[in-house]
């Protein structure tokens, strides 16, 4: 005769594993629920039965309940058992890489999140419509993206589509000023450093390569810098990058740097910096011409993050009047700072993991 108490915990069992089961596949239909247009986007287009698998996983990687505090407790897992940073994983020849932001995902395909790029793609049309030609958009690719050969094994599969393709698409058929310099940046990566090794951020090389698309988007081609006038090839440096920090790697990196052989265009000197905002989450900075050396040209804005906070202000100084600098708070910024200013030309940036996480409402 079965023991009771033995029934009673057959059934415990059951219970738990189905309500385990249950409450991440009831969080997937609520989510879907929340956002059809996810379900539309899955559907839409020639969805060939041989792509439908990948499609289906993409829309469960973006819907998932739960998903990213699984993907954190994971690497919190891994981190404690291997020995691995949490948040930096080891590619090869010394590129390390950053994890936050389901950024493996993104760079990979598995998530392809159409819905969540609906913020940003509506801030940068607000700002299109108020600025005009006067406005331009850029995305800094990750550097998963451009170094995907030094990506660990498991993370080198190249999406057929992006995120970031699927925003740049979006905003162009707006008729939205829209840059995507990852092009110009692989095209160089193979030779040049374009991204530091120790650290998630482009080079000044990199970011020259940048700053010559985006001015060129904007109808001043004769504004380039020109990357190889002043950088060519790169030199061994030790340096400690912002991932070399994070995962506790101690004070230096081998790394290599841009090696320089020109003027050097970053340069301040006959420039006023002012802080903006001190202390505040989403502060900035100003730059001026000092006394006496004052110019005519443009008062250039960026709405940008830590890709363009240090050298896109001395590159717009060379011609600009005056020049100012605010962090975006995907898409919090200081809105009557930019009316104050009020720029003859604005400049969106942020970094292509970013892309799907604008959500304040850019008409406030």
């Amino acid at each position: 005769m079965r023991n009771p108490a033995s029934t009673l915990v057959n059934l415990l069992f059951v219970a738990s594993i189905g309500a385990m089961l249950l409450v991440p596949a009831v969080g997937l239909v609520f989510n879907t629920a929340r956002a059809p247009a996810s379900i539309v986007a899955l559907l839409s287009g020639d969805l060939s039965l041989a792509a439908l698998p990948k499609a289906l996983d993409q829309h469960i990687a973006t819907s998932y309940g739960m998903r990213g505090e699984m993907i954190r407790e994971e690497a919190a897992i891994k981190a404690a058992l291997g020995g691995e940073s949490r948040r930096v994983a080891f590619g090869t020849d010394d590129f390390l890489f950053l994890k936050d932001d389901d950024v493996f995902s993104q760079v990979t395909g598995q998530r392809l999140d159409r819905a969540g790029l609906a913020g940003l793609a509506d801030l940068a049309t607000a700002l299109a419509g108020q600025y005009g030609d006067r406005f331009v958009f850029i995305v800094a690719p990750n550097k998963h993206t451009i170094y995907r050969r030094h990506l660990p094994v498991w993370a080198r599969t190249e999406p057929a589509v992006s995120e970031r393709s699927v925003l740049v698409d979006l905003l162009r058929t707006r008729g939205v000023n829209a840059v995507d310099p990852t092009a110009a940046l692989a095209a160089r990566a193979e030779t040049d450093p374009v991204y530091w090794r120790g650290d998630t951020h482009w080079t000044p090389f990199g970011m020259i390569v940048a700053f010559d698309q985006m001015v060129g988007a904007l109808g001043l081609s004769e504004q380039a810098v020109g990357v190889d006038s002043v950088f060519s090839g790169g030199m061994p440096v030790d340096r400690a990058g912002d991932l070399v920090r994070i995962a506790g790697l101690g004070d230096s990196w081998p790394d290599v740097a841009p090696k320089p052989i020109g003027a050097d265009p970053f340069s301040e000197e006959g420039l006023v910096r002012e802080k903006l905002l001190p202390g505040e989450k989403f502060g900035g900075y100003r730059l001026r011409h000092k006394e006496g050396a004052a110019r005519s040209g443009p008062r250039v804005l960026i709405l940008g993050d830590s890709f363009t906070v240090g050298g896109f202000g001395p590159l717009f100084m060379r011609f600009a009047s005056d020049f100012m600098y605010l962090h975006h708070g995907l898409g919090a910024y200081d809105r009557q700072l930019t009316a104050e200013f009020d720029p003859d030309i604005v400049v969106l940036a942020t970094v292509e993991r970013h892309i799907t996480s604008f959500r304040d409402d850019p008409l406030k």
